[in-house]
């Protein structure tokens, strides 16, 4: 599952004077989360909701498996799942192309 945005962000002010931000999202397991912001002013903290929200979408675009090429999303696979568990040769025999990680 993807993560997804529940809400824009709540701006509020504390009872001791400050400002408090929260923006709720699921993450990739489908559980609620929540990310807090705090701050000394209201701009500060909508500030930093937007630059968090914003993150937030690039990251989204930027994992998107399903806009790869099949190339790209197995070299991945091979970089991050297999060739930890393999000896360094056996990566190089597997596939060339592929980088191998270099703490092997």
């Amino acid at each position: 599952m993807q993560k997804k945005l529940l809400t824009n962000g709540n701006v509020f002010k504390r009872t001791d004077g400050r400002w408090n931000g929260v923006v709720w999202y699921l993450d990739e397991q489908g559980e609620r989360k929540r990310k807090s912001f705090c701050g000394t002013s209201k701009p500060e903290v909508k500030a930093k909701i937007t630059e968090y929200i914003a993150d937030f979408k690039h990251q989204l675009t930027a994992s998107d498996e399903s806009k790869a090429k099949l190339e790209d999303s197995m070299k991945n696979w091979l970089r991050v799942f297999k060739f930890p568990s393999v000896e360094r040769t056996i990566c190089l025999a597997f596939q060339p192309e592929v980088e191998p990680p270099l703490n092997s």
